[in-house]
């Protein structure tokens, strides 16, 4: 990732009772930037110049080179110091800048002073979903199955032609989880977003060709056991359709629905809420090609 916990460096000072001895103190602030190994201090004390530190990911103390573990939730800066006297409503310096760290600490290693910063969901706002759908919709068009029939190859007028699918290799649901980050704030840091999205199968609406009528009705038990089961019963013979073929054309149209629920934590808490797809539904899928079916009639058998 990039640099981040970059803030505005500031000076204060600091007034002692007697209302003489006055110190100046300065927060250098700090930049960080991470590597697979460790991170990368970087920050310019207030006499010029630049420093930089390597530290630990793991690493928690009082100095730069200890503060990694304090970044993740504060701003970091590297405290310089000098003392001076207090005239005229101004702490007037007498000394130069050197690390506040005086005691047994080298001076490229200063103390830190750490600010909490929260960060919300305002200011690392999440990514839309909608974009990263195209793949579970890809899924599913590939997985559109096959429609089959009975009785095949010939139906009969005024009894159940029965239909279902085959090969439909979604199951009735299916759950994917995406992470995104939203984009850094000022600091560099963001927000990471887990996304639950739930796909289920939300029924098949059929269409029989049929001028006279799309209704369902119970399949005959000889069709036996099949998913999507349904059966339509035909009263035209279908060479009378007007079909090229003589035969009824049959689609079928598979409805998917989908939810997406978003997870994050900011600096106080963790949320979910549930938030728009962005993309329209149902979802829909369909074999290649219409299912062609002849329906005719019982015929007499001449009987000498």
């Amino acid at each position: 990732m990039g640099t981040y916990a970059g803030r505005t460096s500031s000076t204060r000072q600091q007034v002692q009772p007697a209302g003489t001895s006055c110190t100046l103190f300065y927060n250098a602030s700090v930049t960080f930037q991470d590597s697979p190994t460790y991170m990368t201090a970087s920050w310019s004390p207030p006499n010029g110049g630049s420093k930089q530190l390597r530290i630990d990911h793991n690493s928690n103390g009082n100095t730069i080179s200890t503060s990694a573990v304090a970044v993740s939730k504060s701003s970091v800066y590297s405290v310089y110091s000098r003392d001076g006297t207090y005239q005229n409503n101004e702490c007037q310096p007498k000394t130069g800048w050197q690390s506040y760290c005086r005691e047994g600490r080298p001076t490229d290693d200063p103390c830190t002073f750490t600010e909490a910063y929260p960060l919300i969901r305002a200011q690392s706002p999440p990514p839309a979903v909608a974009p990263y759908l195209d793949k579970v919709k890809g899924e599913l068009q590939a997985a559109a199955g096959t429609i089959s029939s009975m009785p095949n190859p010939r139906g009969i007028v005024n009894l159940p032609t029965c239909f279902w699918m085959d090969g439909m290799t979604i199951p009735d649901e299916q759950d994917y989880s995406l992470v995104l980050a939203g984009p850094p704030d000022p600091s560099g840091r963001q927000i990471f977003y887990t996304y639950l999205i739930r796909l289920f199968f939300a029924g098949i609406e059929w269409n029989f060709d049929d001028p006279l009528g799309n209704g369902e009705v119970q399949p005959h038990p000889a069709c036996g056991q099949h998913p999507q089961l349904t059966a339509h019963n035909y009263q035209l013979i279908s060479e009378k359709r007007g079909n090229d073929d003589g035969k009824y054309h049959i689609t079928a149209r598979e409805n998917y629905q989908l939810t997406v629920d978003m997870y994050w934590s900011d600096s106080y808490t963790t949320h979910h809420e549930p938030v728009d797809p962005g993309i329209p539904l149902p979802i829909t899928v369909s074999p290649l090609g219409a299912y062609p079916q002849f329906v005719g009639q019982v015929e007499g058998i001449p009987v000498s």
